[in-house]
Parts: C-alpha cells; structure tokens; sequence
C-alpha cells in the first residue's frame, strides 16, 4: 500500500532528447487536456469487507501532456495518514471524500511520479486552486455511531456537478454527465452518456441523441426561449412554446423543451430528461405521468380534476428538487367523469316501472352530459329505456329493479375556444377557481390566504403543530384523547386489526373484551392443542372425537390391627333331642364304657351304657348320616332349655399385612388443576 502506484511514463522530464517535443506529439490523442483514456480507467470500487479501503483499477491519464500508465491496482487505505500529504490524517469526518492523482510536469531529478492524493470533505474547496490534480472519484463517508464507513462511489461531486470524471476527446469516447454542447470540441463527437446510459451525436450546434437527432420525435426550429429545458409545453397559436397546464382542453401537452432558444427544440415523443415534478409529489419508477393542474410545465403522478392529461411513464424516481427521466406518450386533454353502479331503483308509478337518481353536480354543465352504461353480470354495454338530464340530477329508467348497472358520465363540450357567426360561447366556470382572489375582479370573497377569522370553526395552522403549543392547551399527556408523552400505560391492549371478523380467541378474562362477543354456549370444557389434520393430527377447530382419562397402577396397603372379642353368651331353648356319636372307632365321647363296634367297623353292639344318666335305651336299630347302629343310644330324659352361659374370649388377636398389588378401574371424575378462560369471538 502505497501513495505512489506502479507506473510507466512516456517520456520523463530529464531524458537525454527533448521530452517536451515528445509530449507534444501526445497532445495529438488528449487534445490538450488533462484526462483518463477511458471509462475503466483508474476507477475506484470498495473492499468487499473493509470500510475504510477502497481499491484503485489500473489505467492510463493524461496529465501535462505526459501519457502515465498505471500498471497495477492499488490499494487506498483511508486511515493512512500518507494519502492525505502534507494535510494529515483525516479519515473523521462525515462526507465526500475527493480521491484524486497528483502529477506536475518538471524538469528534474528524480523525474516527478503520479501519487493519489485524499482531500477530506472539509478541504474539498482547494480542489479548485490546484492544477496539479486530476478527479478520480468522490467517496462517501457515513459515521456508524462508533467508526467512519465509505458506502458509496461516484464518478462526481452530485453537489458540485462540474467536478467529475473528464475523459479524453476522441471520435467516440465516454462522459460522466454529457457536457453543455462545445461547437469547437463537440462536432462530429459520438459520446457515451453514463448518467443517463445512451448515445449522442454531436452536431453542428448541439447534442442529438442517437436514433432521433434528425427524426421525427423533435419538433425543431420553434421559439423555446420562455421554457426551461425539461419543461412540458403547449404550442401557442403564434408557435410560442409556454409551459402548460391540465386546467383547459386547448391546453393540452404538445412537447417537452430540449433547448431554451428562440430557435429552439421539443420532444414530441421518446425518452424525455429533467422533466420538474409538481410540489410535495414524489415519483417511483413506474408511475403513471400525468400533467399537472398547479404548476405549469410540471408533472405529477395524480390524476388531476375536472380536467386530466396522461403524458407517459416515469422511468426513474423524482421529486420537487429532482427531475425525473420518463417515456413521453401524451394522450389528449381530457374531463374527469363520474363513475358508479346502480344497485337499487325506486318505483316510478309509471312505464318505465323504476328509476335512479345520479348526482352530477360534481360536472358542473349547464348543456349536456355523455353517459355510458353496462351490465355489472354481463358487463356488456346497455342502454336505458329512458334517461332525464335534470340540471344536477340526471335519472334513469329501467323496466326492472333487479338489473345492476355500472355507469360513467362526463360533461359535455365547453371550454375556452371560441367560435364565429355570433354563436353563443359558454363559459366554464371552473376556470375561475384558477384566479387569485386579486386578479379575479369579484367582490365579497374573504381574502386568499386568510384567518381563522373568516371561518365558522377554527382550523390547525402549521405552527400550531409543535410541542410547546400542544402542551400549554393539554393536547400531550398520557390520557386517552392525548398525545402520549414518556412512558405511560394503556388500559387495556387492542389486539391488531389484521384478525378476521368472526375469529375465535381464549381470553383470561371474565367479561367480553373491546371489539368481541362472550360465547355463552360452551361451558366445563377443556381444550386440546392438535397439530392439525394438514401436519398429520387432528383438524383444528372442531370437537374433540374421543380421548379418556387413566390413572396409573397402585396398590392398597392395610396397617397391622387385631380383632378382640368380649365376653358373650349363648342362649337357646329346644324340645327332648337325641344326641348320637358315631365317631368310628373311637371311645364312647359320654365317657361310658362296654360297647365296640363289630367287625365292618360300623356297626355298634353290646352297647352298655355304664352308669352314664340322663339317658336311655334306644330299641331297635337304623342308619343316621351314614352310619349304621343298632337298638342303642342315648337320648335325654327331659327337655333341656335355659341359657347357657359361655365364658369371655382369649382375646384372640389377628395380624394384617398389605394387600396385592393390581389395576385399579379408570377414575370417571378425575381432572387435573385448571384456569377458567372464556371463548370470545371478534366483532
């Protein structure tokens, strides 16, 4: 990175043989003046991640008739303090930067060497006391909050629109910004414009553009000296061209200046340049052009009333204090219209059976009005049984109220022009709303401009509109009808307007919200988060279908206890009964001796009671569960009866242990913790 670049000379100041006779022969290409040798050469363009560094292309100037080449690219660091010479580090302020090369053609050694040279925005007006620089490019500097940033690069000084890229002139070259015509360095150029990217020729007397210098999209020879060049005009009656505007149909757009002359020249169709736009209008490539109604020889992108003329179409953005570029097409002058449909009739009492009311006051004609209808179903043109002009109103008929009729009606002729033969001329009074109230020789109108005096209810002048007045008569504060000031809060949120009528939203809250209905139809429901039938779920926005609540596996535990049993009692009462033991093989249970069972070990015989009493002797013999016996038993001798007294438990304790573990059957009430919300839909 270096201030001076890699570079070839012609021929150096201190050579052995006439270095000046040689620079004169290289006076032949530059013609005398300091200039690159084309477009590309030495061009600026910035780092594509630094920026503070802009990188210079190679290329060839020419510099007191000295050819210098500069063979490489070169780095420009603009936080170098060598770039800025002998003006220092200057890489902190906000602006245009100028990046030029510095060459001085002397007779010394060392020979003199090309070096760039930076000039802050703040030294820029030394650019023109010094020969000693040639105009590479203009960067621009944009403080970020914390650093400097170079954002752009042009080929001029858009404030200063002298100081830009020159190139050498040569039968077909480049300029940065076409030059005013020069017959003497001009004629029989072909130039490039980058600005406005096409070609010019350069004629006897002045620049033609490529494809129309002679043809017929310019209207020559006409007396142009009451226009700027750029403005849209009229040709007068006595070829006078004056800038127009849309207030009459005889004043209607017939071209756009190019040359301010009394010879002068228009555009009557093409691409048009430094076209003015119309106050407080803003332009985008695009739009619609029409003439403007306000300022003469301007342009706008509104359609204009009553009267309005297309001129064509903007092909760059525009404003008040930039002229826009545009393809100039101009249509005739024409009269706004009334536009509308007819959706409802009124019955008439007679035939036709129904008609309509359209006001037409808007027009204001006095003589006739141009009416054109069409069916809104078919949308083909139709025509009425009957239509009344009425003055204001203008009624038509139809023999049905069903029919839907769209409608455009215009006023009828008038105008400015005059005519011969003593006809009778109508004035169109909208003209006088183009008259100062000074000029207009009426009477009993409030002065223009004028007072709150002179209105019934007072209106909002711009100074009005700052601060401190807002303040002093409680417009700012933090109420509700108040411009808001600081920090404050709302009462309630307002939830965006973009929500379709009709929508469905859960709110955490009561009561119905600003702007929704409370749906009452619903209540005790839950509400299920489905990714939608789209994404594979359930559809969204419909009942759920099914779906039940479990509980997990678990078991029931019982603690250890024990069973107690008090004393108690058994009582009973009963007739004469038979007590039998049959317990094979065993001992008499009475405690009696004497019997046995015979050999089938079933049969009881030689029963002997043995003193046993209360019993006695059972003759004959039989079976009783099972058993056989024979002739013997014992029986009670008497009905016993009474209560038999039982003595008091041991107290017998029984031990508990925990029960199995198994399924448990869902739960039908079970939910879990909840917050009520209410279901509201948007008015």
């Amino acid at each position: 990175m270096s201030q001076y670049p890699v570079q070839v000379r012609t021929v150096d100041p201190f050579a052995t043989y006439n270095s000046d006779t040689v620079n004169k022969l290289t006076r032949i290409a530059n013609h005398g003046e300091d200039a690159l040798e084309s477009y590309s050469s030495l061009r600026c363009t910035l780092d594509a991640t630094s920026k503070t560094i802009v990188h210079l292309s190679p290329g060839i100037l020419y510099k007191d008739d000295m050819r210098i080449e500069i063979s490489a690219s070169t780095i420009v660091n603009f936080e170098s303090a060598e770039f800025y010479e002998n003006f220092g580090a200057g890489f902190s302020e906000s602006g245009r930067y100028y990046v030029l090369m510095e060459y001085l053609y002397q007779k010394s050694r060392p020979a003199p060497q090309a070096k760039i040279v930076i000039l802050k925005p703040s030294q820029l007006s030394a650019f023109e006391f010094s020969d000693n620089w040639i105009f590479l490019n203009s960067v621009l500097s944009e403080f970020n909050g914390s650093t400097f940033d170079l954002t752009e690069v042009l080929d001029y000084d858009p404030d200063v629109l002298t100081v830009k890229r020159n190139y050498i002139k040569v039968f077909a070259g480049t300029e940065t910004l076409l030059p005013t015509f020069n017959e003497e360095s001009d004629q029989t150029r072909i130039v490039y414009d980058v600005r406005n990217d096409k070609f010019w020729f350069g004629y006897r007397d002045r620049w033609a553009e490529a494809g129309g210098g002679g043809g017929g999209t310019i209207l020559e020879n006409i007396d142009t000296s009451l226009a700027q060049v750029g403005s849209i005009c009229r040709i007068e009656p006595s070829g006078v061209a004056i800038a127009t505007l849309a207030d009459d149909l005889s004043h209607q757009a017939d071209i756009v200046t190019l040359v301010s002359s009394t010879s002068g020249r228009g555009l009557i169709v093409g691409n048009a340049n430094l076209v003015p736009v119309e106050s407080g209008v803003l332009i985008a490539v695009g739009n619609i052009i029409y003439l403007s109604n306000t300022e003469a020889g301007k342009v706008t992108n509104v359609k204009t009333a009553p009267f309005y003329q297309i001129l064509g179409r903007a092909t760059t953005n525009g404003s008040p204090s930039s002229p826009i570029s545009m393809v100039f097409s101009p249509k005739i002058m024409m009269l706004t219209a009334l536009e509308g449909k007819i959706e409802s009739w009124t019955a008439s009492g007679t035939s036709p059976a129904y008609y309509h009311d359209v006001d037409i006051t808007a027009l204001d004609t006095v003589g006739s009005v141009l009416c054109n209808f069409f069916n809104d179903v078919t949308l083909a043109m139709v025509t009425p049984p009957k239509v009344l002009f009425l003055g204001d109103i203008l009624k038509i008929y139809n023999n049905n109220n069903t029919d839907q009729i769209n409608y455009i009606i215009t006023a009828g002729g008038g105008g400015a022009g005059g005519s011969g033969g003593g006809v009778t001329i109508l004035t169109d009074h909208n003209l006088l709303t183009n008259l100062s109230y000074a000029a207009s020789g009426h009477t009993g109108f409030a002065p223009n401009p004028h007072s709150n005096s002179f209105h019934s209810e007072l209106y909002v002048v711009l100074a009005d509109i700052n601060y401190t007045n807002l303040n002093v008569n409680g417009s700012v504060g933090t109420g509700g009808s108040q411009v808001s000031r600081g920090d404050h809060t709302h009462s309630q949120f307002s939830l965006p307007s973009s929500i379709p009528t009709g929508s469905i939203i859960l709110f955490y809250a009561n009561t119905a919200v600003a702007g929704y209905n409370l749906i009452t139809t619903i209540n005790d429901s839950l509400v299920y988060v489905t990714k939608g039938s789209v994404a594979g779920g359930e559809a969204g926005g419909i009942n759920k279908v099914g779906g039940t609540w479990t509980q997990p596996l678990h078991q029931h535990s019982v603690e250890t206890h024990q069973h107690d049993l008090s004393n108690h009692y058994h009582g009973f009462t009963a007739p004469s009964h038979l007590h039998q033991w049959f317990d094979q093989g065993s001992p008499n249970p009475q405690g009696g001796t004497g019997y046995t069972y015979a050999s089938d070990g079933v049969t009881l015989v030689n029963i002997n009671p043995g003193g046993v009493s209360n019993y006695g002797l059972i003759s004959g013999g039989g079976n009783y569960d099972g058993y056989q016996y024979k002739g013997l038993g014992y029986t009670s001798t008497s009905t016993t009866s009474g209560a038999n007294t039982g003595g008091p438990s041991n107290n017998i304790s029984g031990v508990g242990g925990p029960s199995s573990t198994g399924d448990s059957s869902s739960g039908s009430t079970w939910r879990p913790f909840g917050i009520n919300m209410t279901m509201q839909q948007k008015i």
